[in-house]
């Protein structure tokens, strides 16, 4: 009885005698504990797009829930949502740049060539990762400074939930508010804290 010698990352084995079976794939590298175990959800095959998208989603939402939600509690705007969340939906994007943008045709130079380069499906999901990404950075960024400005946040829900959905209008949303209730331009203030100005210095 002949036995076989399994080769890890892949579905071919190989015999004694030198006889192959199965067909090869490549082996992925594992970006993020935990990378490995959600790829390999499926014995043939790795993490589908369709898949990669579903969990990319869901965090992103659970992050903007909590966002909304959780208005008293700044460690979340300044240190889990934007780090920890955004970092790992980053990771993701690395991950899908360096594995996937090197056989997708077209560029970044004319329109044309951008429509060329989201027909690859995973160009698609890694755009689609990007927006995830930067709007919920955006979103922390919204709740931290109108807390150091003293506006109330039930003001901010909803550019909250329109950059969520719309991305530069929320953006634009709140800098219209920013202006009208707190009266400042500049995105830059002296203070790093996130606590709210006195009620007198807030015009």
């Amino acid at each position: 009885m002949r036995s076989r010698l399994n080769i890890p990352f892949s579905s071919r084995t190989i015999t004694r005698n030198g006889s192959q079976s199965g067909n090869l794939r490549q082996p992925r590298v594992a970006l993020f504990p935990g990378w490995q175990a959600i790829s390999t959800c499926n014995s043939d095959e790795t993490l589908n797009p369709e898949t990669l998208f579903t969990i990319c989603n869901n965090a992103a939402a659970i992050g903007w829930i909590i966002l909304i939600l959780t208005p008293r509690f700044p460690i979340i705007a300044r240190v889990f949502i934007p780090i920890f969340l955004c970092g790992s939906l980053a990771l993701v994007y690395l991950y899908l740049v360096v594995t996937d943008f090197g056989d997708a045709e077209g560029d970044f130079l004319s329109y044309s060539g951008i429509m060329q380069l989201f027909s690859n499906p995973q160009v698609v999901l890694a755009g689609w990762i990007h927006y995830l990404a930067f709007d919920l950075f955006i979103g922390c960024w919204e709740v931290r400074d109108s807390r150091r400005l003293g506006i109330h946040h039930l003001l901010i829900v909803p550019p909250l939930i329109l950059t969520f959905l719309l991305g530069p209008v929320g953006l634009l949303c709140y800098l219209m508010i920013r202006f009208f209730r707190a009266r400042k331009i500049q995105l830059g203030l002296p203070s790093t804290s996130d606590t709210p100005p006195q009620a007198s210095n807030v015009s």
